[in-house]
């Protein structure tokens, strides 16, 4: 429920922002999420600096491609974000639905026994080779 009262409130103000938004707004919110992300890239790699500068890079690559793609047409930037948003909701449920298959809490006997279905599942799937011919 949190998750959609928090859409509800930011969606529209995304939309606004890259639809109709003064270009500083536009700058200012890139800014202000831009040094969330950073912070939590930082947290994520131990506040070391090798970690820190490539998640600076990454957001900073992002947002520098989110502002070129709005100058040149904020729509595609809108679609972008839509289609973002479509794959985390996406990934966000079926991740639920096969967290009761595939818990990581399950015994080591569970994983076991869950093993020849794994195996005959696996048989049943084309072979896929990595090498070039």
């Amino acid at each position: 429920m949190k998750r959609i009262l928090t859409a509800l409130v930011l969606i529209p103000l995304v939309v606004w922002l890259i639809l109709w938004a003064p270009v500083w707004a536009f700058i200012a919110a890139l800014v202000v999420v831009g040094l969330f992300a950073l912070r939590e890239g930082v947290q994520i790699g131990n506040n070391r600096v090798i970690p820190a500068l490539a998640c600076l890079m990454y957001i900073g690559g992002a947002w520098l491609c989110a502002y070129a793609l709005r100058a040149v047409n904020p729509h595609w930037l809108l679609f972008a974000f839509l289609l973002c948003w479509a794959g985390d909701t996406a990934a966000l449920y079926v991740g639920r639905i096969s967290a009761a298959t595939n818990s990581p809490r399950k015994s080591a006997r569970a994983r076991r026994g869950r093993a020849p279905s794994d195996r005959s599942r696996a048989a049943c799937l084309p072979e896929r080779s990595m090498r070039t011919t």
